[in-house]
């Protein structure tokens, strides 16, 4: 077994028990590569990247299935050919008919806005891709604004030795809308109400108001719905809010807060910061509910969702909106920014 095997066994055990830090290093110490030792760390946070993609993923609406590759490579000299892909997913079109694709999970840390792929690893990458005649995407992480797209490997821009993408271009050719990654049009004003006073139970409490008895929220001011902590949660991960009134009736404060600016939130993204208002590490079971509260809350003050259309283009974003939005508006829309020859 390969040392980039026994790595990911370790850190599968370090997220699935609870290993001393003594048994860890035990295991870490049979390594054979110093290199990769010393920058075990680093392994470890490139999985951890990888298994909040799968959680992620496997919560949006179309995704039927996400699957990971085991990537034990026998004949040892197929990596000089092949590189098997993180994953496997499979996502449903508009008929309900399932399409897979192949999608290799990479991330970009800190300030920078834009990634290198190696050329060998992406011909290799490649090579697996067109044997098993399946599409090829390369999932980004953003991680410092939270943010995932879903790029075609011919849109980025080939070097001599590399493959380059600036955050700009990858989210001009972001295809994450086949998975049902949807957007959130918010253009207008939200409104939320909170009555705060006295309540039993675990509630959440305000540092200045006191404990939350009642949230509500309303897209014109006037008609409010009741909404639970976790959707006001959902609120708060995103959108800026201005208190508009405080009244006194009873021992009781109640604030109106109105939104600030506009928002176009994918879906994604509005998961990733709503579990991080909680603190919580990611987990598939976490960002489906989280998923579902979305979209009902959105349902709830009649935000506009939206199916972003990728600017930039190459056959393969053709092939997978033509296969993904068949017969629909956003196939249309997809033609008029394109063409119906290049759709």
């Amino acid at each position: 077994m390969s040392d980039i095997n026994k790595i990911q066994i370790i850190h599968d055990v370090k997220e699935t028990f609870n290993v001393s830090e003594n048994h860890l290093n035990e295991l870490v110490n049979q390594i054979g590569n110093n290199d990769f030792k010393e920058n075990i760390e680093r392994f470890f946070q490139g999985y951890k990247i990888e298994d909040i993609y799968s959680y992620i993923q496997g919560a949006l609406p179309w995704v039927s299935l996400i699957h990971g590759l085991q990537q034990n490579q026998f004949p040892l000299l197929s990596k000089e050919k092949y590189q098997v892909p993180d994953y496997l997913c499979i996502f449903e079109d508009a008929n309900k008919n399932e399409h897979p694709v192949l999608v290799e999970v990479k991330s970009v840390k800190g300030d920078k806005k834009s990634i290198e792929l190696m050329r060998r690893q992406v011909n290799a990458l490649q090579s697996y891709a067109a044997v098993m005649n399946l599409p090829l995407l390369i999932a980004i992480y953003w991680v410092k604004y939270g943010f995932w797209t879903h790029v075609p490997i011919d849109v980025f821009e080939e070097k001599t030795k590399k493959y380059k993408i600036t955050l700009e271009n990858a989210y001009k050719s972001d295809v994450s809308p086949i998975f049902g990654d949807i957007s959130f049009v918010i253009n207008k004003p939200i409104y939320r109400k909170t009555t705060y006073g006295t309540a039993s139970g675990e509630v959440p409490v305000h540092e200045k108001y006191g404990a939350i008895v009642k949230d509500s929220i309303s897209s014109d001011g006037i008609n409010y719905v009741d909404i639970t902590h976790l959707d006001s949660a959902i609120i708060d991960a995103f959108i800026n809010m201005d208190v508009e009134s405080e009244n006194i009736n009873n021992g009781e404060t109640v604030v109106i807060e109105k939104s600030k600016g506009h928002y176009v939130v994918k879906l994604s993204n509005w998961v990733i910061r709503h579990l991080s208002v909680f603190g919580v590490e990611p987990s598939f079971e976490y960002a489906d509910i989280s998923r579902r509260l979305i979209i009902e809350l959105m349902k709830k003050i009649n935000i506009t969702i939206s199916y972003a259309i990728p600017s930039i283009a190459d056959n393969c974003t053709n092939h997978l909106y033509n296969i993904a939005f068949s017969n629909t508006f956003v196939l249309s829309r997809y033609k008029e920014v394109h063409g119906t020859n290049n759709a």
